[in-house]
């Protein structure tokens, strides 16, 4: 037996689509650093006496603007284990679109910024840290996305659907059978659909939205952001509503209501049998707040009448509520002081607002409460960074051949935890565990820098932030 090493970089001017269909093994897609197409493959014979040319078992050809690369199906006789033994990286230009198709072999596609389309039969597909719109279809084979932003239509029949992390302005997800579960979703266009399969949704705060479930057995169960504003429909036939919200819903011929706010967001859920679920997520969303904030500012600058001055008191009220009911969940002590001295000075504008006399004088004072919001918590954020674990993590993963990529739960999280995650890394991610020293550093400083991103958005806390960097850290 014998392990040969292929490499392959081609230019190719002018490209603004790449088709990839692959027949042979699972495929790691990621940006290339000198805006090539580079094809590298890693791939065991089972002679010594044997030595195939890679360049024999796939297609490439370009015409119009359109890259088109070919994976076939490898002769079991040559090489030994097949897809198992054959670990295939394809770091690809910038592009407009990027085409997928396969039958049974697992893609993952990281770092990416184009137009993604997927149709796919049974293998499994990971999305971590890509921009742009997307359209997947999947038969069987199940879907993972990380960290995206762009619009997402998704098609399924039985694979199950997770994300995390994803935003843009339209979402639309229809399934037959397999799970949907969507956690910090940010759309103001929503629209999902699963015949028997659980809807699990988590959303963030989103203005003017309208978000649609469906479902004929399954149970949908939906997370809404604290003190948000929506009108929400619910109706089912013969199943159950477990309402948390701690609103009493009215009946209006049969359907549910529950109205929230402003109710300026509008949400409407129908199942035949299953089980509806409603709740909050208790958490500050700092993101949410900045923008409350920056309305909170133009409204004071717009006064111009008593209704206008009864808009500003509206907005601080909102803004006063949503940060009492997030304080509980803020654990940094300096970020808490500067929370209950924004609340104290909003109850103060609150109170004395005089719309003739003072309008500088409370524009001035929700500037000052903006910038001291931003800059303590980027102050905090900063002194997270330079904390000794963080520098540590990175340079975990420097240094060809002398790391393992590995992931380590805390202990404190259980064995069985760990061996859960691991086992799930391995399935939706085959081959992670062989990248490069450099491909390493970069799927690892890519995860940090989400870590961090999610810390200063507040979606985390600063414990929360360092378990998760242990977790992606060195051996």
């Amino acid at each position: 037996m014998k392990t040969l090493y292929y490499e392959k970089t081609q230019n190719f001017e002018g490209a603004i689509r790449l088709s990839i269909i692959n027949n042979m093994a699972p495929v790691h897609i990621s940006p290339s650093q000198n805006d090539e197409l580079v094809i590298v493959a890693n791939y065991t014979v089972s002679s010594p006496d044997e030595d195939p040319d890679f360049e024999d078992f796939y297609a490439l050809e370009y015409n119009n603007g359109q890259i088109t690369l070919e994976l076939e199906e490898f002769d079991s006789s040559i090489f030994k284990g097949r897809d198992m033994s054959i670990k295939l990286e394809i770091k690809i230009p910038k592009l407009e679109e990027l085409l997928l198709e396969g039958e049974n072999h697992p893609y993952s596609v990281t770092g990416i910024e184009a137009k993604i389309q997927l149709r796919m039969e049974n293998g499994p597909s990971v999305f971590s840290n890509c921009t742009g719109d997307m359209k997947l279809e999947s038969e069987n084979g199940p879907i993972k996305i990380h960290n995206h932003k762009g619009n997402l239509e998704v098609s399924l029949e039985n694979g199950p659907f997770s994300t995390d992390g994803l935003s843009g302005d339209e979402l639309k997800v229809i399934s037959e059978n397999g799970s949907i579960k969507m956690r910090s979703s940010s759309y103001p266009n929503v629209k999902i659909e699963n015949e028997n399969g659980v809807i699990f949704y988590e959303s963030l705060p989103v203005q003017n939205a309208n978000l649609n479930f469906q479902s004929e057995n399954g149970v949908i169960s939906l997370v809404l952001p604290n003190l948000w504003g929506f009108e929400l429909r619910a109706e089912t036939e013969m199943g159950v509503i477990k309402n948390k919200l701690g609103i009493a819903p009215e009946k209006d011929d049969g359907v549910f209501v529950i109205k929230s706010g402003d109710m300026d967001s509008k949400i409407s859920i129908r199942t035949e049998n299953g089980m509806i679920k409603l709740s909050y997520d208790e958490h500050l969303n700092l993101d949410f707040l900045r923008e409350k904030m920056e309305q909170l500012k133009e409204a004071v600058k717009k006064i111009g009448s008593p209704e206008d001055k009864e808009k500003v008191k509206k907005l601080v009220e909102n803004l006063t509520a949503y940060l009492n009911k997030g304080l509980s969940a803020i654990q940094e002590d300096k970020l808490r002081d500067v929370i209950k001295d924004a609340l104290t000075k909003l109850k103060e504008v609150s109170d004395n607002f005089d719309m003739d006399e003072t309008r500088d004088k409370v524009s001035g004072t929700v500037e000052k409460l903006a910038a001291e919001l931003q800059e303590t918590f980027k102050e905090f954020v900063n002194k997270f960074k330079e904390e000794d674990y963080v520098n540590k993590f990175k340079e975990g993963f420097k240094g060809a051949g002398k790391h393992h990529f590995a992931f380590h739960i805390d202990t404190d999280m259980g064995d069985k935890i760990s061996e859960k995650v691991m086992k799930t890394i391995k399935k939706v991610a085959p081959g992670v565990f062989e990248l490069r020293s450099d491909e390493k550093e970069q799927v690892a400083e890519q995860s940090r820098l989400k870590i961090l991103q999610m810390l200063e958005s507040g979606k985390i806390t600063a414990e929360d932030a360092e378990r998760l960097l242990k977790a992606i850290s060195k051996e």
